[in-house]
C-alpha cells in the first residue's frame, strides 16, 4: 500500500507542478500584455450587456463605439469584463449598459448558478478574474470549478500562447455585434399566448442588483459616464411585462435616478424588424442603430 501511494505521488506531483507552472506563465503573459484589451483611440464608448444589445447595436454604424455585449451575459460577468476594459482604456468616456426588464428577474440569479452556465462563463472569463472573483465562486460552487477546471485551464493557456504574438480582444470571444437573420417571431407569439394565463412573480435578482451597483461605482471611480439602455421589444411583450416594468422602474429610481436611461422598449418598429418578441434582427439593428446614432452621436 505504501509503495502504491509513493508511486502515485511520483506520478501526480510532476503533473501538478506542470499545471501550476504553465498556468502561472500563461497568466503572467496575459496580464503583461497591454494591447490585449486595447480599443482604438478613436472610440469613446463601449457597449456592454447581453443579447439585447449584442443584436441591436451595430458598431459599424455607431462608429464612435465598440460593442462588447454577449448573449446571456449577466451583470456579474459584465462587471468583470468592463473592469478590465476600463483599466486598459483610460480614453473611454462612456459606457452603454443594457438595462431591460428581464435583467432583474430573480430567475436570472438561479440560472447564473447552474452548472452549465457557470462553467461556461468561468471558462470564458477566468483569465481576467481576480482573487475576489474566484473566492466568491469557490465559496458557493467549488464542485463546479473542479468539474470545469480543465476547460478553464486550457483556455487560459491558449490565450497565454496567443499573447506571444499579436492578439486583440476581438480574438477572445468576449462579445460583439451579431447580425441575426433567424426568424422566430411567430413561434415567440405562440409561446406568449400559451403562457398568458400562468401566474407571474418575476421577483428581484439580488446578485444582479449587487453587480449593477458595482458597475455604477466602477464607472464613477473611472470618471466614465454610465448610460442605461433598454432596446425595443415587441408591443405584445411590452403589454405582458407590467410586473417586470414596475420592478425595473423602482430599481432605477432607487439606485440610478441621477443617471441617463434611454428607454426604447416602446419604440415602434415593424414585425419585420424583430427576430422574436425581445430581440431585433439584422434589419431592425440597422434601423435602430441609425436612430441611436442620430440622437446620441455614439
Amino acid at each position: 500500500m505504501k509503495r502504491f501511494f509513493m508511486d502515485w505521488v511520483r506520478f501526480i506531483l510532476p503533473v501538478i507542478v506542470w499545471i501550476a507552472v504553465t498556468l502561472s506563465a500563461s497568466l503572467a503573459l496575459i496580464h503583461s500584455n497591454r494591447t490585449l484589451f486595447q480599443i482604438a483611440a478613436s472610440k469613446s464608448t463601449v457597449i456592454i450587456g447581453d443579447s439585447h444589445l449584442e443584436l441591436a447595436l451595430d458598431d459599424s454604424i455607431l462608429t464612435n463605439s465598440v460593442n462588447l455585449a454577449s448573449r446571456a451575459e449577466v451583470y456579474l460577468f459584465n462587471y468583470i469584463k468592463l473592469r478590465k476594459v476600463l483599466d486598459h482604456n483610460p480614453h473611454l468616456k462612456k459606457v452603454i449598459l443594457g438595462y431591460a426588464y428581464h435583467n432583474l428577474k430573480k430567475d436570472i440569479d438561479r440560472i447564473m448558478m447552474t452548472e452549465t452556465y457557470l462553467i461556461s462563463r468561468l471558462e470564458r472569463y477566468g483569465f481576467i478574474m481576480n482573487r475576489s472573483d474566484w473566492s466568491r465562486f469557490i465559496r458557493i460552487k467549488p464542485h463546479y470549478i473542479i468539474k470545469g477546471f480543465w476547460r478553464i485551464y486550457k483556455r487560459i493557456c491558449l490565450i497565454g500562447i496567443r499573447c506571444l504574438r499579436h492578439v486583440s480582444y476581438r480574438d477572445l470571444d468576449i462579445g460583439g455585434f451579431y447580425a441575426m437573420t433567424t426568424d422566430r417571431l411567430d413561434w415567440a407569439k405562440a409561446q406568449l399566448e400559451k403562457n398568458s394565463n400562468q401566474p407571474k412573480d418575476p421577483g428581484i435578482a439580488s446578485i444582479q442588483i449587487e453587480y449593477l451597483i458595482k458597475i455604477r461605482d466602477l464607472c464613477q471611480d473611472k470618471g466614465v459616464e454610465l448610460v442605461l439602455l433598454n432596446t425595443p421589444i415587441h408591443p405584445l411583450l411590452e403589454k405582458a411585462s407590467k410586473e417586470e416594468r414596475r420592478n425595473y422602474q423602482e430599481i432605477y429610481t432607487q439606485y440610478f435616478n441621477d443617471y441617463t436611461l434611454l428607454d426604447y422598449s416602446g419604440y415602434s418598429m415593424a414585425d419585420s424588424c424583430f427576430m422574436d418578441l425581445e430581440h431585433l434582427n439584422a434589419k431592425g439593428a440597422r434601423l435602430f442603430s441609425r436612430r441611436v446614432k442620430a440622437e446620441h452621436q455614439l
